[in-house]
């Protein structure tokens, strides 16, 4: 074992993972900048309320956290609500956003596969 492999071996969990928090923090502040600068205050403040009720929705199953999050949801008009898909969507590469748009498409029409002996439309 080589002597960086040892040092970390003795290092417990969360000493090895400060680093990975510390980026994540980092790039988390980058985003919340961009969204404020982008999208304005009261759209980043909607964000943060969004994301740290996700946090203790998931992290905590907080049932509170999650009525806390279907209220902000419900509460938001449809500008709002395309702020956020937008400023959520254009961090993402290209390839994501079409998969997002595909998924969600796909369940939201409640597309099928064409059956065999479906007529086709002939151009």
């Amino acid at each position: 074992m080589s002597k960086d492999r040892s040092a970390l071996a003795s290092l417990d969990d969360d000493e090895k993972d400060a680093p990975l928090r510390d980026d994540i923090r980092l790039l988390g502040r980058i985003l919340g900048d961009t969204v404020r600068q982008q999208e304005g205050a009261d759209v980043y403040a909607i964000v943060e309320r969004i994301r740290q009720a996700s946090i203790r929705f998931h992290r905590d199953n907080e049932i509170g956290a999650r009525r806390e999050l279907a209220a902000t949801l419900d509460s938001l008009d449809a500008e709002q609500t395309f702020a956020i898909v937008r400023g959520y969507l254009a961090r993402k590469s290209a390839g994501a956003r079409e998969k997002f748009f595909w998924k969600n498409s796909i369940a939201a029409y409640k597309w099928q596969r064409r059956k065999s002996d479906q007529p086709r439309l002939q151009l």
